[in-house]
């Protein structure tokens, strides 16, 4: 395995290949993943011994007080194998990450636990999230 502290555009196709599997991007073009990738302030991956993407992540950032993580995702036939946590663990150690005050993301309920290893939480002191637009992925 080997660790990608940026995901380029060589890796539009084996992005996408992963947002295959995952609900909320599975309509997503080569050019959506295009765009994603370049717009992305952090993008992270890991690549098994095949040179196959397994892993991705990205965020995108202020630079000095706000981050989002987006796009978690891991090969299913892989996942639990500590691809996420890998994953993750390069993504969170990017310079601008390293730098904002709060990062913040969302996640199904059963996903709360994982990224509670990395010390989100869900204890927002009474905050909301909300949101304009599609939140089903489209």
């Amino acid at each position: 395995m080997r660790v990608l502290h940026a995901v380029g555009p060589e890796w539009i196709d084996g992005v996408r290949a992963l947002f295959q599997a995952a609900w909320w991007a599975q309509a997503r073009t080569h050019a959506d993943v295009a765009s994603n990738l370049v717009h992305s302030t952090a993008t992270a991956g890991i690549v098994d011994d095949d040179g196959t993407l397994v892993a991705f992540a990205r965020a995108l950032s202020d630079g000095s007080h706000r981050a989002v993580v987006l796009d978690v995702v891991v090969v299913p036939d892989q996942r639990r194998d500590g691809l996420g946590r890998a994953v993750m663990d390069a993504l969170l150690a990017d310079p601008t990450l390293c730098r904002v005050e709060s990062i913040a993301l969302w996640c199904k309920p059963e996903h709360v636990p994982f990224y509670e290893l990395f010390e989100f939480t869900d204890d927002v002191s009474g905050m909301r999230l909300m949101v304009r637009g599609a939140v089903d992925g489209s």
